[in-house]
């Protein structure tokens, strides 16, 4: 982890294993935050970036592996 800003973990890792890693953050940020609020479910939506943004939006390949935002 590099970062935490309000709701937003981020975090540095190979490229090739960009999606994977996104998945298991993603679970544990909605496992964790539902133990603790269970009356309020929530979700979040991992993005791969090589730069962060705000502006940056959750892309995809042909196999539905996240992959890095290019920007726009």
């Amino acid at each position: 982890m590099v970062n935490f800003v309000h709701d937003e973990i981020v975090v540095e890792c190979d490229e090739v294993v960009c999606d994977a890693v996104a998945r298991d953050l993603q679970g544990i940020m909605e496992r964790e935050f539902n133990h603790f609020v269970p009356d309020c479910p929530t979700t979040a939506e991992p993005v791969v970036m090589r730069y962060w943004s705000k502006k940056a939006k959750q892309c995809r390949d042909d196999n539905g592996r996240l992959i890095p935002w290019e920007g726009e």
